[in-house]
């Protein structure tokens, strides 16, 4: 599988997400990494379709030291062609993260992250009905780690796991379809441990693989 990865910022080191893709995948995958698309938008889309599926796992910052955002006009209109057009787009943890003033692209994504207390105890907790994919055998989880918590911009979303603490309970895990194209949201991983996790594992490796699942290109 070959996935283009746009990952690496202040808060979120782009090893831990090359890391914990590469173990969810036993290996099996081939990663092209970027901190940002290409300025160009038939570049960036040229880059996207060469990919199975395409994995957003960044704030919306250029680099760990430019906080510039990186979701341009051109970028935006780059990634939602690609989906429309039958691609996979895979958004983990921080890829949820600096989109409050975009409603188009929250609404594309299904959500955003609005704000996240002190790391704590989550229970990530498996709605199987709700899911795209196979997840009956799977069991709840428990792990340490930013609860975020998230504003939902498309009502229409399947909600398949859900983050609960002593903060409260919130969406963390939802599939949609956009035109041809699907995408998959998680919001658990500020640590490399959560990545770590077996079950969560299994979540990235059947949200990848349901996302490369395209109808059309």
């Amino acid at each position: 599988m070959k996935i283009g990865v746009l990952c690496g910022d202040r808060y979120h080191p782009a090893g831990t997400v090359i890391a914990g893709l590469q173990e969810a995948m036993d290996g099996q995958v081939e990663l092209e990494v970027r901190e940002v698309l290409p300025q160009d938008v038939a570049l960036s889309q040229t880059w996207m379709k060469s990919k199975d599926v395409i994995v957003l796992a960044k704030i919306n910052h250029r680099s760990a030291q430019d906080t510039t955002p990186w979701l341009t006009a051109d970028s935006k209109l780059a990634i939602m062609d690609y989906v429309v057009e039958g691609g996979g787009l895979t958004i983990l943890h921080a890829g949820t993260a600096g989109f409050k003033d975009d409603a188009s692209f929250s609404q594309f994504i299904g959500g955003g992250f609005a704000y996240h207390p002190e790391p704590c105890q989550v229970t990530l907790s498996l709605t199987p009905a709700n899911a795209p994919f196979p997840i009956d055998a799977m069991k709840d989880m428990v792990v340490h780690d930013e609860h975020y918590m998230m504003d939902i911009a498309d009502e229409s979303i399947d909600v398949f796991l859900t983050a609960a603490s002593e903060h409260g309970m919130q969406a963390a895990g939802w599939a949609k379809h956009h035109g041809l194209g699907r995408i998959c949201t998680l919001t658990p991983g500020h640590f490399a441990e959560v990545w770590r996790e077996p079950g969560y594992q299994s979540l990235i490796s059947l949200a990848l693989r349901w996302c490369a699942e395209k109808t059309s290109r």
